[in-house]
């Protein structure tokens, strides 16, 4: 027997026995290290050290409360004290340290750069040679800067984007196909509504499908199922050129990188099994607005109770004013 708290971190876990073991950045989504989660990680550390020395002032203070002898009450006292002696100390010896900037700012590098040269040494016996590591973290960290400076300047270059514009659904080029993913999950009852349609450049529906499915624990997790089972069902009906358009990024970014989303092993050899058999598949990122008729099949499948599955030529007749205004 287990508690339904246990049952549901079980059913989240996803264990990759295919592959050999591998890290995984556990502050990020994707598993991969970002400089932003590291800056995030070191200012909840530091939250977490004034919140320390808060709570050994609150002791300090309660020391003189204790139903003991004196001498054990300074004793303690004298402990706490000693404590925050030290530790104001050593950041006062750190603060002092006067280092250039260009220094300064290769310290986050030079971290991860130590940490992935230990690992190399202790798990696989690989020796490292210090200057060609020194080189590799100035180049990383200066080419890092370069590239912050890029983004910022494109930032004010570039012109601002009217919020009210609307997307529409884009074709794909020819003689691709595109198949767009819906994907609706009811959290209560725990299952989701999938649902893809096949359009050639001209907008006009070859193929649609919908399918339900039982016991999906999150929306991150029927995301997955849906364009996997897209995928499948493309296989299955012969198609070797498509775009594949879902609404969620995270998704979208294990299809086309399975190697920046380590989190995502699992999902990214199940992609990876049924892309092989396709002569030539792009991912793209689709929003709600371009994506309105797929998600509103998927919709259907649960709010509907449309629960049976099918495969029917052309577009559902009740969404005929949809998918005729996004025809090319």
């Amino acid at each position: 027997m287990f508690f339904q708290e246990d049952v549901q971190r079980v059913l989240e876990f996803q264990p990759v026995s295919q592959c050999e073991d591998f890290w995984v950045w556990m502050h990020n989504q994707s598993g991969e290290y970002s400089v932003k989660s590291g800056f995030w990680l070191a200012s909840k550390i530091k939250k977490v050290e004034i919140q320390r020395e808060a709570a050994l002032n609150s002791l300090k203070s309660e020391v003189w409360n204790l139903p003991t002898t004196q001498k054990i009450r300074i004793f303690l006292w004298k402990v706490f004290v000693e404590e925050l002696r030290l530790e104001t100390r050593w950041k006062k010896e750190r603060k002092n340290v006067n280092l250039p900037q260009a220094v300064r700012r290769r310290f986050l590098w030079v971290i991860w750069f130590l940490r992935k040269n230990r690992n190399d040494l202790a798990f696989q016996s690989r020796q490292f040679n210090a200057l060609a590591t020194t080189e590799k973290i100035i180049e990383e960290a200066e080419l890092w800067l370069v590239a912050q400076k890029v983004d910022k300047d494109c930032e004010v270059l570039s012109p601002t984007v009217s919020h009210r514009e609307v997307k529409r659904w884009r074709p794909p080029p020819d003689p691709w196909l595109k198949c767009n993913v819906g994907c609706f999950w009811e959290k209560n009852s725990c299952r989701g509504g999938m649902a893809w349609v096949i359009r050639d450049g001209a907008g006009v529906v070859h193929l649609h499908s919908r399918r339900a499915f039982s016991n999906v624990i999150s929306k991150l997790e029927c995301n997955f199922l849906g364009v996997l089972w897209a995928l499948e069902s493309l296989r299955s009906h012969g198609v070797l050129k498509v775009v594949v358009a879902s609404e969620d990024s995270v998704v979208s970014g294990v299809l086309e990188r399975p190697k920046a989303w380590p989190s995502f092993k699992k999902q990214a050899l199940d992609f990876s099994s049924v892309m092989s058999c396709f002569d030539g598949l792009k991912v793209e990122l689709e929003p709600r607005c371009a994506n309105r008729g797929a998600f509103l099949v998927a919709q259907s499948v649960i709010l509907g109770d449309r629960r049976h599955s099918y495969v029917a030529t052309g577009n559902p007749s009740w969404l005929d004013y949809i998918f005729a205004n996004e025809r090319v």
